[in-house]
């Protein structure tokens, strides 16, 4: 229907009317009137709006009051009577009438005309207090009215408020944003706002996110009922000199088909025995009604406490259920066979070490020498790569470390160099010259070309090993890779060769003096010396005292610190992929997985005879078979195989990713936050995608159920 409405048709009479009819329909029109004042709707216009909250919410929610009488009060306007028209609540759907008043009036004007700063200016009275009654020029104004900027504006809030979210759905969204972008909850002014029902007090602040945290651990409760998984735990100190402690939990996903892994807790250690260590971690699983019957494997570090055989945590969890393996982080693994390797039995290696972390330490240590180092790598034009510092638990820092030393070698020589001479510090100038020394001389260049592809294979396999859907079998395969590597280095002469001709090249250009062997006769008594072996040139004495022993030394750890309990697992995963499958393998399977053997044979065996199903034992080729598996759904032993196997952890990099994010949620300025409000903080943060999904009607009821029956408003 238009808009626009003739106004003669409004006419109830015309100008002939008779002074009889008009003074009859002038009673019928009092009388209608105080009738209806007699019986007064509460929604009319008339009477003042509600002032309590929950109250205006039900006005509003009721929408504009539109009674439809049969017969509306005449107004006489010169020779005309006029009244409003009911028909006029289809063109102007924001249109209310007041039979008390006789008046019409705008139903967002009247209920958000004072709802924010921009309807603060020129409010239409007509429309709000008073109300409108020139029905003769009734259309025109109407379509006046709605074409302001103020009408426009409170359609908009009143729009807001239907569709829009409740506070209490709001305050929880921006709690969980808060925290998921680790920003403050609570700012020091709060004198502005209303003094009442402003949620910043610190006990509803700490009751929302508990309730946070209880809606999401429910939800990952309903995750993995009925599901075997697997836990990994590691433990950190905070800023706040806490003994922390994160428990992740890893589990196979149907959905995603696919290996999942979530954050359940951190929990504060007050002991680090292995008892405590034991019950903390019971606490947390249980928490979550997991049971240690339905965990299949623990993955932790290789600290006593942790992996201690007969009095380990591992050992303890063993004693409730046999069946669950134990897996020494492999990330830790690596490091350790780094840091052994490292150590002082090979002096070159290790004082060439020392020596990288000197540079850092001088060039670092002062803004002043580090621009002088940015200054001279400008000048030659040459981009400069970051030093790093050494670490014993960053695991990729020492190849970053020697790579930054070999591509600014020319520069870091040149800014020794300047700061020797300009630097009025007697202790900068011997220590410059020290540096220069060391760098200058053929022992450090040839650690520094040894150890460079050494270490830039060990990154990659580090970096392999920190993938979150990385499975035993993979893990495996690429540390046999390394060991494989470092094994054909061993045993290449013509790569040494052309390495050594790289140190001498690098030796000529910055004038570098080789130094000769030194000759000694052989002892025919027992001296302190380690060897009665001597070389007769430079070249074969690095090879055999330096190079041959720090790949020794690397492939020596790696069998040592990969030969876990998992291995004879994981070689029968990795010949089951293969199609080469022996009796013994089965027999591993069969038990670890608690299969029916002579069903899992017959699906191996239809297995071998589908063209389709690839061989392989990368990350890949597992994920394949279990989407495969899925689909066909017979192979029900082989496909429990393959989904039990992935649910064994690999690494504890999950909890190192929960600790960075620890030091980004507990800073200096929060150092004295409480154990249960860090948790929870900790879980919205580290767990940011499941906070993005739960429902915030949840948090709602939980936030009403923790205290129950003490809340002043209603929710």
């Amino acid at each position: 229907m238009s808009n626009s409405i003739d106004d003669n048709e409004n006419c109830s009479l015309t100008s002939d009317i008779t002074e009889e009819n008009l003074q009859s329909n002038s009673n019928d029109d009092n009388e209608n009137y105080f009738t209806s004042e007699k019986m007064c709707d509460p929604c009319d216009p008339a009477n003042e709006l509600p002032k309590y909250q929950l109250e205006k919410k039900e006005r509003i929610m009721k929408g504009p009051f539109c009674p439809k009488l049969d017969i509306y009060p005449r107004s006489k306007f010169g020779n005309t009577l006029r009244s409003f028209n009911k028909s006029w609540y289809l063109s102007f759907d924001w249109l209310e009438y007041s039979p008390k008043l006789d008046r019409a009036f705008c139903f967002p004007c009247r209920m958000f005309m004072a709802s924010s700063g921009i309807n603060a200016g020129y409010t239409d009275l007509a429309f709000t207090q008073v109300g409108f009654k020139n029905w003769n020029n009734a259309t025109s104004k109407f379509k006046m009215h709605q074409n302001t900027k103020n009408h426009c504006h409170n359609v908009k809030a009143h729009s807001d408020f239907l569709n829009g979210k409740s506070i209490n759905i709001l305050l929880d969204d921006c709690k969980t944003l808060l925290i998921s972008q680790k920003e403050e909850q609570r700012q020091h002014n709060r004198k502005k706002g209303a003094l009442n029902a402003k949620y910043l007090s610190n006990r509803i602040q700490n009751d929302l996110l508990i309730c946070i945290n209880n809606v999401m651990k429910r939800a990952i409760q309903s995750k993995i009922k009925n599901q075997i998984v697997s836990i990994m735990a590691d433990e950190t100190s905070d800023v706040g000199h806490h003994e922390q402690m994160s428990v992740i939990i890893r589990y196979f996903d149907e959905e995603k088909c696919q290996p999942v892994e979530h954050f359940i807790g951190l929990q504060r250690l007050l002991s680090v025995t292995s008892e405590a260590i034991f019950n903390s971690l019971s606490n947390q699983i249980s928490n979550l009604n997991i049971e240690w019957k339905s965990v299949i494997a623990v993955c932790f570090d290789g600290a006593s406490a942790m992996s201690g055989k007969f009095n380990g945590v591992q050992a303890k969890v063993k004693e409730l259920n046999p069946n669950i393996s134990y897996v020494h982080c492999y990330g830790h693994c690596l490091n350790l066979v780094l840091v052994d390797c490292l150590g002082n039995k090979n002096r070159v290696i290790f004082d060439f070490f020392g020596c990288v972390q000197l540079i850092y330490s001088f060039i670092e240590g002062s803004p002043s020498r580090h621009a002088v180092l940015e200054r001279i790598v400008q000048e030659t034009n040459i981009k400069l790569k970051t030093l790093k510092s050494l670490s014993t638990t960053r695991w990729a820092c020492r190849s970053e470390a020697v790579s930054a030393i070999e591509k600014n070698y020319d520069s870091l020589l040149q800014c020794l160099k300047e700061i020797s001479k300009t630097t009025t510090q007697p202790d900068v100038r011997a220590k410059s010259n020290g540096i220069i020394y060391q760098i200058k001389c053929f022992n450090f260049i040839f650690a520094l070309y040894v150890m460079k592809p050494l270490l830039a294979q060990i990154q990659i396999v580090s970096a392999k090993l920190q993938t979150p859907n990385l499975n035993l079998l993979s893990a495996v395969t690429i540390v046999q890779a390394l060991k494989k590597s470092l094994k054909s280095l061993r045993l290449d002469e013509d790569e040494y060769s052309r390495l050594y001709d790289q140190v001498l090249n690098v030796c000529s250009a910055h004038h570098i003096e080789i130094p000769d062997v030194k000759y000694r006769r052989v002892s025919n008594k027992i001296d302190n010396n380690h060897t009665q072996h001597f070389s007769l040139d430079k070249k074969n004495e690095m090879k055999t005292f330096v190079y041959y022993v720090v790949l020794d030394d690397l492939f020596n750890g790696l069998e040592n610190r990969f030969n876990q309990e998992t291995l004879d697992l994981i070689h029968a995963i990795g010949r089951m992929m293969q199609h080469k499958m022996e009796s013994s393998d089965i027999d591993i399977l069969t038990k670890k997985f608690d299969l029916h053997r002579d069903e899992f044979e017959g699906e191996l065996r239809l297995i071998r005879a589908i063209p389709d199903f690839e061989e392989g034992t990368s990350n890949n080729t597992l994920h394949k078979w279990l989407e495969k598996l899925s689909v066909l759904g017979n192979f029900i032993n082989v496909h429990k195989t393959l989904k039990l196997f992935s649910t064994i952890p690999v690494t504890t990099c999950s909890c190192e990713r929960a600790f960075s994010k620890l030091s980004l949620v507990k800073t200096k300025l929060r150092s004295q936050m409480k154990q249960k409000r860090l948790d929870s903080m900790m879980m919205i943060f580290v767990e940011q995608e499941l906070a993005s999904q739960i429902n915030p009607e949840d948090i709602i009821d939980e936030f009403k159920s923790i205290y129950p029956g003490t809340r002043r408003l209603e929710l």
